[in-house]
């Protein structure tokens, strides 16, 4: 196979979750902890009992959105069943794999794990077009700890190859337990950059990348910081750019959607190819929970908004197409060839 190409099956979902041009607008609704929190401080309930209002949110979020992105990232336990029924035919279906109870060691150092019960070839069963992996990474936590995430990462990308489906890969940092705030914000280019190079091994057989931008929101001086400004933070995503083996997203991390158009814009000029976020784009309609109908009134204004910005960043990157050998089977054979 040609340096630079996949194969025809994880080239079909990279087309289906993009606009087939290489360009990716991708909304990510799969988020729970916080979500499950605010709905059940909300209500008044247990986190425990409050799954099927879960679910009602993010039918809410598909049912506005879906049209207007190239694909949804959605997980499993609550949001699948709200979402693919109304998922368009020309709007790509990702779906997770991380479990959102993350493993914490009595260091505070975060060890990731699929959802109990679910995997690579469950998802594709379901009709997924790509699946996402979440893992939280520190380049000085003990080797044990990085050995962990590592074969988490290797064994999911690994079950994507034998499916023939895109594997998307989302790193992210994290402070440590009395980490000092300022300390750890200064150095996020420097840990964002070299948990990049940890997983760009083409060993990991990730076909897309989810990342963070390389800094603290509150540090960047254009939002009112004390430590770099975007273009340095663009260094740094031009670096990450160069290091890995495939295209890379920008998260929106919570940032509030004006911020996250103006990261967006620094993050495709220095090479990334589009977006894959979520609270950018819906967080503020929480505010009006549990009145799903104001709600849905706010994401149809301010969402609306915030995307049609963001495709104005993301529509004006060049094509730049998923490229495969056509000719070649799953198993390697011509296709047409005699038996």
């Amino acid at each position: 196979m040609a340096e630079g190409s996949t194969t025809p099956g994880k080239t079909r979902g990279l087309i289906r979750i993009s606009d087939g041009e290489g360009r990716y607008a991708v909304l990510a609704i799969d988020q729970r902890p916080a979500l499950l929190e605010a709905i059940a401080r909300t209500l008044g309930k247990p986190e425990a009992d409050v799954g099927r209002e879960l679910g009602d949110v993010k039918g809410l979020l598909a049912e506005v959105f879906a049209g207007r992105v190239t694909g949804i990232l959605v997980d499993p336990v609550y949001g699948y069943a709200r979402v693919a029924p109304v998922l368009p035919r020309n709007t790509g279906l990702l779906l997770t794999l991380d479990d959102h109870r993350v493993e914490t060691t009595p260091d505070g150092y975060k060890r990731s794990r699929i959802i109990p019960q679910w995997g690579v070839e469950a998802a594709v069963r379901a009709g997924a077009d790509a699946l996402k992996l979440l893992v939280y990474y520190r380049p000085d936590a003990p080797p044990d700890v990085t050995a962990a995430q590592q074969a988490v990462v290797a064994e999911a990308g690994a079950a994507c190859r034998r499916a023939d489906r895109p594997f998307v890969l989302e790193l992210l940092p994290y402070a440590l337990p009395g980490e000092d705030d300022a300390a750890y914000a200064k150095r996020l280019p420097e840990l964002t950059t070299a948990m990049a190079e940890a997983f760009a091994p083409r060993e990991f057989a990730a076909d897309l990348y989810k990342l963070p931008l390389p800094g603290s929101v509150r540090g960047v001086r254009e939002w009112g910081g004390p430590l770099y400004r975007l273009a340095d933070l663009a260094g740094a995503m031009g670096q990450l750019t160069r290091t890995l083996p495939a295209p890379w997203l920008l998260l929106s991390g919570g940032m509030p959607g004006s911020r996250f158009v103006e990261a967006l814009a620094a993050a495709t000029g220095a090479g990334a190819r589009g977006y894959l976020a979520g609270r950018a784009v819906w967080w503020s309609a929480m505010a009006a929970y549990p009145d799903l109908d104001a709600m849905r009134r706010h994401l149809r204004r301010d969402g609306v908004a915030v995307l049609r910005s963001l495709d104005q960043v993301v529509r004006s990157l060049a094509p730049a197409k998923p490229t495969s050998d056509w000719s070649l089977a799953n198993d390697g054979r011509a296709i047409g060839a005699p038996p």
